[in-house]
């Protein structure tokens, strides 16, 4: 179970990396799924979610300067 866990969630992760950097229209989205497979697979599953978890954060500031920055 945990071997089969192990495999899929480097590519889910890489794709849900893929779908978000395509609809913010970032450059290279596929270096950043590329970028969370080696992470993934390189490192493995928990640092994979810690990668994911930067990334969500990332993007959570980048909303919160950039609404700052409209406003001022």
């Amino acid at each position: 179970m945990f071997g089969v866990l192990t495999l899929l969630i480097p590519l889910l992760g890489a794709y849900a990396v893929y779908v978000d950097a395509t609809a913010r229209e970032t450059d290279s989205p596929i270096g950043w799924a590329a970028l969370t497979l080696i992470v993934g697979y390189g490192l493995g599953t928990v640092f994979v979610g810690a990668f994911l978890s930067v990334y969500l954060v990332s993007h959570v500031v980048e909303e919160w300067w950039t609404s700052r920055q409209t406003n001022v």
